[in-house]
């Protein structure tokens, strides 16, 4: 559930997908969303299947419309092969994530660049502002395990 912000509370929260519908699917919109998203889980079925998924962003807040999901693939427990699949991906074809799937797709690699579980519990400082939070609090974002 939401704070009284319309975040998540900070924190990890686990889930699966079959859950989410019924909690971010208020809406045509957000619906439509997710039918795109559930495009994208087709699409990854053959590739080399990360274990977790960290879904985040305006998807996980009370925001009517969100442009997109954020989605973080973790990649701490794959093997060497699908950490270099995926950064591939991430590095030539994120575009094609969001024009066919609605997206934004990033990539966890532990020693490869930043921490991006971390970086997406951020609130950028003019949504913070809008939604009345300090400039050190943070959100919650979505773990599912596949």
């Amino acid at each position: 559930d939401f704070n009284a912000h319309g975040v998540l509370p900070p924190g990890s929260h686990t889930c699966n997908l079959p859950e989410i519908p019924g909690r971010y699917l208020n809406n045509q919109h957000r619906s439509d969303l997710w039918g795109d998203f559930e495009s994208f889980l087709a699409w990854l079925a053959d590739k080399p299947n990360p274990s977790i998924l960290l879904i985040d962003g305006g998807f996980t807040s009370d925001k009517a419309t969100p442009k997109d999901i954020d989605v973080v693939l973790d990649l701490s427990n794959a093997t060497r092969e699908s950490q270099d699949f995926w950064l591939r991906k991430f590095f030539t074809e994120r575009e094609f994530f969001m024009e066919n799937f609605r997206v934004d797709l990033w990539v966890y690699v532990p020693g490869a660049g930043k921490d991006l579980r971390a970086f997406f519990t951020y609130v950028k400082p003019a949504e913070a502002i809008t939604r009345g939070m300090g400039p050190n609090d943070t959100k919650g974002m979505l773990r599912v395990e596949l």
